[in-house]
């Protein structure tokens, strides 16, 4: 199966020529709801409230895992507009199979479980205050998808708000306790990982087997952006389009179709 993540061109480039994929933690998600689907119960005997068990949970699950988002259509003009660098970017298709994203010892929630669920209201079933060493518990055991933690695995990371549906978004999440760094590369058990960091934020670049990258879809933009932002001429993006081809990707040029509001495609042909 092939699923998308639409990205800049200069990200892009960095993706095929390097043959990695980046997992973020959540808490550098656009999204500040994310992980919030808990409902916890306040323990003010304790003086426990419900607010600072649901950041200690956020941040722990943040903390110890790996969060790839994936899409299923390469077509869709919202996720163009908000994810595609305006109709300049680039949509990857990614054979998840190949990638190894489906294996349910090497991810915690594989791209064939990772459907995120699109909720209008929240959960009304609380739970009870986490404790120090259930805190502590998350993200330090398997590196491998587990069917007893699969139901909070899937609160932690797959519900989001309604109003995020037109994203179709699928999610693959891995275990980062194995990762250990060394020098500027860091490695772990069931693969290999190079570490970014971008205004802060950490990258996890996880190494894809060959040939995992399928498709390769322009938007329409993409040509006018090089004239605008003189990155690279239109000589040089048609060779770089060229290599993409070459070495065996489908690549396709978007455009707006004349008689919908939908966006086509068609075979990708160098322009002059």
């Amino acid at each position: 199966m092939i699923l998308y993540k639409y990205v800049s061109f200069d990200a892009a480039r960095k993706i095929i020529s390097s043959n990695t994929l980046g997992f973020s933690h959540l808490k550098d998600f656009n999204d500040p709801f994310e992980c919030t689907y808990f409902d916890f119960s306040d323990n003010p005997a304790e003086g426990n409230s419900s607010s600072a068990a649901l950041r200690a949970y956020r941040n722990r699950f943040s903390e110890k895992y790996g969060v790839l988002s994936l899409t299923r259509h390469p077509l869709n003009a919202l996720m163009w507009s908000h994810y595609g660098d305006s109709h300049r970017g680039i949509v990857i298709g990614v054979d998840v199979d190949c990638t190894g994203f489906t294996d349910l010892d090497n991810n915690i929630i594989p791209s064939q479980l990772g459907d995120v669920i699109y909720v209008s209201s929240k959960s009304s079933h609380k739970k009870s205050t986490p404790t120090i060493d259930e805190l502590f518990e998350i993200g330090t055991s398997s590196l491998k998808f587990s069917p007893t933690s699969y139901n909070i695995m899937k609160k932690a990371f797959l519900y989001k708000s309604l109003e995020w549906a037109y994203e179709e978004e699928v999610r693959v999440v891995k275990s980062l306790n194995d990762v250990v760094t060394k020098g500027d590369e860091s490695y772990e058990s069931q693969g290999s990982w190079s570490i970014l960091e971008n205004r802060g934020q950490k990258i996890y670049c996880y190494k894809l087997v060959e040939n995992s990258i399928k498709e390769v879809y322009l938007g329409r933009n993409v040509y006018e952006n090089v004239s605008k932002y003189k990155s690279v001429s239109c000589h040089e993006l048609n060779s770089i389009i060229k290599s993409w081809k070459d070495a065996g990707m489908n690549v396709y040029a978007c455009d707006v179709s004349r008689d919908s509001w939908s966006i086509s495609k068609k075979e990708w042909s160098p322009k002059h």
